[in-house]
């Protein structure tokens, strides 16, 4: 049985294998940014961040993140009303499962509860397994595209979040 809850600091290492290992599974090619434990500890530092970790009984399988939006590819000042997810990973072993799903639907209710209308992502363009969740999440492909630290392109993907709605 999948249990989700509320990760810490304490979980960076949990998240640097979770992340690192589905990366890899998907990119064998992948290289993890430099400065990848840094920006998990700052994303965690942020107002309202909240990370999101997926267990099944004492392993942990699965992370999203989820926090505030910000200007010029998170580097600028909050966007108002609009959520980010982030690092979206889930074990190999783990695929297919529904792991993913849950823990996009656990995002979706905390955005609405804390007041956002809008969700985004980015996703990898040959990410077909995440584009296909987020598209049956009615998140749509925005057209907006850059690369990430390899050189490879990212989609920004949106969503928005309908208040009153079970």
């Amino acid at each position: 049985m999948i249990t989700l809850r509320e990760g810490s600091v304490a979980d960076v290492p949990t998240v640097i294998g979770i992340w690192g290992s589905a990366a890899l599974a998907r990119d064998p090619h992948f290289v993890p940014p430099e400065d990848f434990k840094r920006r998990v500890i700052h994303r965690l530092s942020l107002s309202g961040s909240v990370l999101l970790i997926a267990d099944e009984a004492t392993e942990s399988v699965g992370l999203l993140m989820l926090a505030q939006a910000c200007a010029d590819y998170g580097a600028g000042p909050p966007i108002a009303g609009i959520a980010h997810i982030s690092m979206v990973a889930v074990m190999p072993t783990h695929w297919g499962r529904g792991i993913g799903r849950t823990l996009m639907m656990a995002a979706l209710t905390r955005a609405r509860s804390d007041g956002f209308v809008q969700i985004q992502l980015w996703v990898h363009d040959d990410n077909a397994r995440a584009r296909r969740l987020y598209d049956s999440l009615s998140f749509s492909d925005t057209g907006e595209s850059i690369t990430d630290h390899q050189g490879n392109p990212i989609r920004r993907y949106v969503t928005e979040i309908l208040h009153g709605v079970p």
